[in-house]
């Protein structure tokens, strides 16, 4: 559930808890060019690194494979922070050898079947370049960096995180997250600010263009969003 970047240590982790509410059902067993989901979020990620993600949920549905697991949210009902924190704890758990520098956290959201290997790929190759002291052929954009409100948590220094997104629009559901970023995002979730745009605004962040646009940040949330991407995505439930 990792990949080896010459220092960089990256785990892939698929958020899928929720409870579909503006769906109306479990909105992980739709099927979007016949696969659900949850397959299709493990299988994209599991097409980047060469492994299996970890499920993060508080509702699991069952293991894609026998190498998947289902990861508790770190806090329930707090949307998706509670799976953020549990991704960054697990991969830190996993490799305690290695320092927080060098960990990272593939985090793809269950409810966005556009995104792609090539998008995720485009991630990785932003850290390599941000990690490479003089770096070549940069294709990405950085959105603006907001000064740290909480003084105490020692953030601008570490590595940015990197999402998908448009222009100064950064997604954070489909982004690579320094593990050093924590204990910021762990002091949010305590204190219950649970929005992760706002918390991005007080990191640095860069923003990585998916390979398709705008159309590669699609996410389905209701029933209006999978009529809209018919005839790829089908469900029973319809």
């Amino acid at each position: 559930m990792n990949l080896k970047q010459e220092k960089a240590i990256i785990s892939g982790y698929v958020i899928a808890g929720g409870q579909s509410r503006r769906m109306g059902f479990d909105k992980r067993t739709l099927e979007w060019d016949g696969l659900s989901l949850l397959e299709r979020a493990a299988l994209v990620i599991e097409q980047t690194l060469g492994e299996v993600p970890q499920l993060v949920g508080d509702n699991p549905v069952g293991s894609i494979t026998s190498d998947s697991t289902w990861l508790p949210d770190a806090r329930p009902d707090c949307g998706p922070l509670g799976g953020l924190v549990t991704a960054l704890r697990d991969v830190a758990k996993r490799f305690p050898d290695s320092s927080s520098s060098n960990l990272w956290a593939l985090v793809l959201a269950v409810d966005m079947p556009a995104v792609t290997s090539e998008d995720l790929t485009r991630l990785l190759d932003a850290m390599r370049v941000m990690c490479d002291p003089n770096p070549e052929g940069r294709h990405v954009s950085e959105s603006g960096e907001s000064p740290l409100a909480e003084a105490e948590l020692d953030v601008q220094s570490s590595k940015k995180v990197i999402c998908l997104g448009m222009e100064d629009r950064p997604e954070p559901l489909a982004a690579l997250y320094p593990a050093s970023t924590l204990h910021f995002w762990n002091q949010r979730l305590k204190s219950q600010r649970l929005s992760l745009r706002k918390g991005l605004k007080k990191l640095r962040v860069q923003i990585v263009e998916p390979v398709s646009g705008a159309y590669g940040l699609n996410n389905m949330n209701s029933i209006e969003d999978v009529h809209r991407n018919k005839p790829r995505i089908c469900s029973s439930e319809l």
